[in-house]
Formats: structure tokens, C-alpha cells, sequence
């Protein structure tokens, strides 16, 4: 089910975000600016937000702090149930909605309202979790916001993100990049053997991995061995440009009766049907995966220059 969200605003819960994981366990929202006071519970519940600016002014803080501070408590107290309120919780975005009616007060300091059902990270389409890594710099920048809250820039295409629907501007980039996958597919399959093994030491070298064997021609089984200088692994290639099922099977042997290597890895870009193994050290990859390599690591024009 697709949630609709027309005003979306973030919330800071607490300094240093001290009241989070509280807020998250109790699925509830923390609000701190005097709200739990008795007296500013009178005020806004009357409406009487000058009063609260005015309050504010008299305790020494400027014009314009007052006015933000009696906005943010306005937005807090006022909303009927459809604002979508957001924070950051322990790196990832949680989303909820207000339960509609009046703050309950903790303190003078401050005041709670339960949340619609519990509070969410995770996007609507796939479950997902909306890590704040993955999120655009609009958002995750609101972390900083130095106030308790504010209206989110572009809230619809939060909402969209958070109901797991990519921009048009995303899905044509994916669009795209699909495209040239299956553009660089067929370019990989007109690769002979020799290119074959010379691609694929390229990618192996660019992935961090170090060869200690000559390109092509090794064993009857491997086409060349890598150690890792980082982790010490070592591993065996095989590249072909055309596979069998049989031909990866005895690979598979040859890994097994070798003893030595941590993984292996064959590599080929054609195959009667798809070829699979049931060991997991063994990496099969087929045309898809080794030009989604190719675009990743930047051989794209070594591949079109190979076949021009």
C-alpha cells in the first residue's frame, strides 16, 4: 500500500540525539522547548502562540528564535495526524506518522506523542532499509538542522523514496545502465580466448588482487593464480569464451583436489545453458557479470577499442 504524505517534516529527538532509541522502543516522539510546562500547555492549547513567542522574548532570546521556537511547538501541538514526521535513528531514516491529540507532558522541559503503529526504516516496496548512507545529501544534511524541527526540502520525493519508487531521473540512469550492459554483452561475446584471459587479468588486477602466475596457457585446469596482499587468499582462474557444464565441473575438481586455494573463479561469456556450481568458493561468472565488471572497474573503452 502506497502512503501519501502532503507535509513531511523532521524532527531532532533530543540533544545529541538522547531521547532516539528511547522514542524508537516506546514508538513515541520527544519534543523538548518547554513544551511539557504547564503554562505552555495552556498557551497551546488555546492557541495563544503569541503569548508563547512573547514568553520566549522575555527569557532572553531574540526575535527570530522566538518566533522558530514557537512555529516548531505550533507544527508539534497542531498536527492532526497527517504530518509525516522523520528523523535519523542509529544511521538510517525512520518514518512515522502522530497519533492525532494533545501532548502528554514528561517534564517542564518537555512533552511525548505516540506515533501512528511504530516507527519504520525501511522502504514500502522491497523492505528495504533507508540507511542514511543511501540517502541523498537533501536529506541526510537535515541531521544537522541546529533547531528541533523543520519542513523537508522536496518532500514528495522522500515520500516516493520511502514508498521504494525511484525519480524519473533515476530510472532513466538505470534505464541506461542496462542498456549498456547489454551493449557491452554483445561486445564481450565477440572476444576470442586470448582477449578473453587478457580482460580478465585486467579486472582481477584492478579488484586489488595480485597474479603470480603468466597470463593463458598455466595448467590444463587454471589460467593463471592470484593472491590477495591484503588478506593472503589465494585463488585460481579459469577463462574460457565459450563453456560447458563439463568443462566447470572439472574445474571444480581441479579446486577441490588442489587443496591450497580459498577460491576460484571461472569466467566465460558463452555456454549451451547456464552453468552452476554447488560449491560456493567457486565463483561463476558468465557475460552479464563479468561486463557489469567491466563497466564498474572503467574497461568499457578497452572493450569497444578491442572490437573496433
Amino acid at each position: 500500500m502506497m502512503m501519501k504524505a502532503s507535509k513531511v517534516r523532521y524532527v531532532k529527538l533530543g540533544a545529541g540525539g538522547i531521547w532516539e532509541q528511547p522514542c524508537k522502543d516506546s514508538n513515541v516522539m520527544r519534543v523538548g522547548l518547554s513544551t511539557g510546562h504547564p503554562q505552555t500547555m495552556q498557551w497551546a492549547k488555546a492557541g495563544a502562540w503569541d503569548k508563547i513567542a512573547q514568553d520566549w522574548r522575555e527569557n532572553g532570546h531574540s526575535a527570530s528564535v522566538a518566533t522558530r521556537y514557537t512555529n516548531e511547538t505550533r507544527e508539534y501541538f497542531e498536527d492532526d495526524g497527517t504530518t509525516l514526521w522523520v528523523t535519523f535513528i542509529n544511521g538510517s531514516l525512520h518514518y512515522a506518522f502522530l497519533q492525532p491529540g494533545s501532548p502528554t507532558a514528561l517534564d517542564d522541559e518537555s512533552s511525548f506523542r505516540p506515533v501512528q503503529g511504530e516507527w519504520r526504516n525501511v522502504d514500502l516496496k522491497e523492505g528495504k532499509v533507508l540507511a542514511k548512507s543511501n540517502l541523498s545529501g537533501t536529506y541526510t544534511n537535515l541531521a544537522s538542522y541546529r533547531g528541533t524541527s523543520c519542513w523537508v526540502p522536496d518532500p514528495q520525493r522522500l515520500v516516493a523514496r520511502i514508498n521504494g519508487i525511484a525519480s524519473p531521473a533515476v530510472l532513466r540512469v538505470q534505464q541506461a545502465q542496462q542498456a549498456l550492459v547489454e551493449s557491452g554483452v554483445e561486445l564481450l561475446k565477440m572476444l576470442g580466448p586470448k582477449p578473453m584471459e587478457i580482460l580478465s587479468d585486467m579486472l582481477f588486477t584492478a579488484a586489488g588482487w595480485r597474479r603470480t602466475g603468466g597470463v593463458g596457457g598455466t595448467t590444463k585446469a587454471f589460467d593463471f593464480y592470484l593472491e590477495h596482499p591484503l588478506t593472503n587468499e589465494l585463488a585460481v582462474v579459469q577463462v574460457k569464451a565459450s563453456a560447458s557444464q563439463k568443462e566447470l565441473d572439472e574445474f571444480v575438481d581441479s579446486f577441490n583436489a588442489a587443496q591450497v586455494y580459498t577460491r576460484g573463479f571461472f569466467l566465460h561469456h558463452s555456454s549451451p545453458k547456464p552453468l552452476s556450481t554447488a560449491d560456493e568458493r567457486v565463483y561463476v561468472m558468465n557475460a552479464e557479470a563479468i561486463t557489469e565488471q567491466v563497466i564498474e572497474l572503467g574497461f568499457m573503452r578497452w572493450l569497444i577499442e578491442e572490437n573496433s
